[in-house]
Formats: C-alpha cells, structure tokens, sequence
C-alpha cells in the first residue's frame, strides 16, 4: 500500500521532497526519476539493488553483480573488458565499470538477436 502511495505521488509532475530528520530536501529530477523506477520495481515484486557507481567492488562481487563465475571476471580483466586498479595483490573494479560492461554486452545481444531475427524472416515461409 505504501508503495503505491509513494509510486502514485512520484509519478505526479508536483516537486519531491525527502524529509531528513526535520530538514525538508527537494529531489533533483534526476534522483527522483531513479526513485520512481526503484519504487515501481520494488511494487512490482523485483528485488533492488542501489550502487555507487564509484564504489571498488572485488571480483568476487563483480561476478555476482553480472551473473558470471569469478574466474571469468578476472579474463574479462586481462583481456581488458574491464576497467581494474591493484589493491596489494588484488585487483577492484569499479562498480560502474562493471555496469558499463553489463549494458554494452546487452546493447551486443540485441543487436545480434536482431540481425538473427532478420535474417530467419528473409528464408521462404519466414520466421515462425
């Protein structure tokens, strides 16, 4: 019920506040924008994650956050996919690093998957 609440009252073209102890804040369309999505989300049954884009995951988490095994993030390192800094003996990726890496291999799939798509609609009877 709540969810709905804050869904209906974002979803209105009205200014957002957050209130922070007794200091009333007005959100940034941006950040209001990214709450909406959250919220819609969130009443929609999905599970949410908030990351900071800056924020030097290992890549033990960098494999949970893309769905991979450990061991592929760290070939998707060397082979220079992603973005990594030294810390001691172990490398950090940035989260947002990882998040590009996720979006443009996502951006490759569709593309790919469109050209598949294409390409069964051109043989004779089309694609079914």
């Amino acid at each position: 019920m709540a969810l709905v609440a804050a869904r209906d009252h974002l979803n209105q073209r009205a200014p957002a506040h957050l209130l922070l102890g007794s200091e009333r804040v007005r959100l940034p369309s941006a950040a209001r924008e990214r709450l909406r999505e959250v919220v819609e989300a969130l009443a929609a049954g999905h599970e949410v994650t908030v990351v900071d884009h800056e924020r030097l995951l290992s890549t033990q988490q960098a494999a949970d956050l893309l769905g991979v095994s450990r061991p592929h993030v760290v070939k998707l390192i060397d082979a220079g996919e992603i973005a990594h800094e030294m810390a001691g003996t172990h490398r950090r990726v940035r989260a947002g690093d990882v998040i590009a890496y996720r979006e443009r291999r996502a951006t490759e799939r569709r593309k790919h998957l469109d050209e598949l798509t294409r390409r069964s609609e051109e043989l004779d009877g089309g694609y079914r």
